[in-house]
């Protein structure tokens, strides 16, 4: 149940990647669903071995657009519904940051055929518009990551003749080195000391009410009851 796993995970006896599978299975995620997969942190931006480590007390939307962005975007909605008459309740700081299946795929171009791709991501099959890097990766979407980018180094391996193998860092000898020191960050002691923040806004109480607002952490797909 989950308060055992609370407890094993904060006495050291369950790892972070392990004590996240668990909070995605209760919220009904499965590995393989592409509009429920597991959701991870992103915790590193992969410029360094020891990179710039993730704040974990924000969103991953709102540290790539920033709170200037999701005010505007906040006070935009606001206004609407205001003139609208809608329920000040409806308005959001952003989409949210629970990857959608596009994002899932793109994550996954190398390991998924390319009439899958084309059909979910761009009917137009246009390699260069695949992220090339894992940096780039990180970058290219405000969504979070998936559990296999800490697992599986298959994933950085194409199948696809024109679509090349997904780069690794430049300090890094091979994916299975980059996945292993990967997971060894989202393990590391920074992590482990904010990770309930970012639980919290995944799966805790600033997904709703007072909280969401002071986080800027309202989501566009919770307004409707999504």
């Amino acid at each position: 149940c989950l308060s055992e796993a609370v407890l094993l995970w904060k006495h050291g006896r369950m790892s972070n990647y392990d004590y996240l599978m668990f909070l995605n299975y209760l919220a009904g995620r499965r590995v393989g669903d592409p509009n429920n997969h597991p959701i991870v942190p992103w915790v590193m931006d992969f410029t360094s071995r020891n990179g710039v480590l993730r704040d974990l007390t924000k969103s991953k939307y709102r540290l790539e657009k920033g709170d200037d962005q999701l005010d505007y975007t906040y006070t935009s909605a606001r206004e609407e519904a205001w003139r609208c008459n809608e329920r000040e309740g409806s308005t959001p700081h952003h989409i949210g940051n629970i990857s959608t299946d596009v994002t899932y795929y793109v994550y996954m171009a190398r390991r998924t055929c390319r009439e899958v791709l084309c059909s979910r991501v761009r009917p137009q099959w246009v390699p260069g518009e695949y992220p090339g890097s894992m940096e780039r990766m990180y970058k290219w979407s405000p969504d979070e990551c998936i559990p296999e980018f800490f697992t599986d180094p298959l994933l950085f391996r194409s199948i696809h003749p024109d679509l090349p193998d997904l780069a690794i860092p430049t300090w890094c000898g091979s994916p299975e080195e980059l996945v292993s020191v990967h997971r060894g960050v989202l393990e590391g002691d920074h992590v482990s000391a904010h990770l309930h923040r970012w639980i919290d806004l995944m799966f805790g109480f600033q997904l709703a009410g007072d909280a969401a607002y002071k986080s800027k952490n309202v989501y566009l797909t919770l307004v409707d009851n999504h």
